[in-house]
């Protein structure tokens, strides 16, 4: 009268199917959300470059007049 208690945590193919699609959106609401937070830096970054190319242009020309 021995009976084998084998039960064992299965999950099903819904189950995987939901679990994955979650991850799926969660990962892309969270990549969406970097980029939101992300783009105020990359345009202070870009605004920072096209400065620096203005006043080096700048100080070129004021080389060339005044060696």
């Amino acid at each position: 009268m021995s009976s084998k208690n084998t039960s064992t945590f299965a999950i099903s193919d819904f189950s995987k199917k939901i679990i994955k699609a979650t991850s799926i959106i969660c990962v892309i609401l969270l990549l969406i959300f970097l980029i939101l937070k992300g783009f105020k830096v990359i345009l202070l970054i870009l605004a920072g470059i096209l400065i620096a190319i203005f006043f080096k242009g700048i100080a070129s020309l004021l080389q060339k007049k005044y060696p």
